[in-house]
Order: structure tokens, then C-alpha cells, then sequence
């Protein structure tokens, strides 16, 4: 097999001679899955803060950096309000495509 490009925005480490799909010609494309953490609407920011801090401080140890980049992933700790948007983002992108093929809920 042969990868053609990676659909993320940056080249992945573990296949450093793939290109992205923006250097392949795909210039708007990009496909990524990503991994968060959710809570009940009304838990307290403090709890909530606590929470990231720690999950941060797991994720930033070079040994779980290593881990993910092995994987094929890039790590990247946000914040709660950075994944708010990224969740807020995502629904509108694939809204806007489920609308542009019809896809209507079961």
C-alpha cells in the first residue's frame, strides 16, 4: 500500500515523506478525528478547570507525548474553551454537509 497524503494540516512524524493533503492539491481539504473530554453543562468552571489541569499534566509527560506521536497522532492540550469552539466549529462544517447531501436523522 501506498499512502497518497495525510489528511491532517501538518505531516505526521511516523510518515515524515507523506505529504499533506494541502501538498498533494487538496488545498481546503482536511479531515481530522480528535479526542476530548465532556461534562454536564452546569458542572462548575472550578471543577472543570481542575479537571484539564490535570488531564494536561499527564498529556505534556514526554513518555505520553511519545506514545501519541508512535500512534500517528499530535498531541495538543487545549483548553475548555478552545474545545467549545473546536466542538461549535465541527458542528457547523459537517451541518453544513449533512445538509449538502440530504443526510436527514433516523
Amino acid at each position: 500500500m501506498h499512502a497518497l497524503f495525510v489528511t491532517s494540516a501538518e505531516r505526521l512524524k511516523v510518515l515524515p515523506d507523506v505529504p499533506t493533503a494541502r501538498e498533494a492539491g487538496l488545498k481546503d481539504f482536511s479531515a481530522v478525528a480528535w479526542f476530548g473530554l465532556a461534562a454536564p453543562k452546569d458542572t462548575p468552571d472550578a471543577v472543570v478547570d481542575k479537571i484539564q489541569q490535570a488531564l494536561a499534566r499527564q498529556f505534556s509527560k514526554p513518555e505520553m507525548q511519545q506514545r501519541l506521536l508512535d500512534l500517528g497522532m499530535i498531541p495538543r492540550i487545549t483548553t475548555p474553551a478552545e474545545t467549545t469552539a473546536r466542538v461549535r466549529e465541527d458542528l457547523q462544517v459537517f451541518g453544513k454537509i449533512a445538509k449538502d447531501v440530504g443526510l436527514q436523522p433516523m
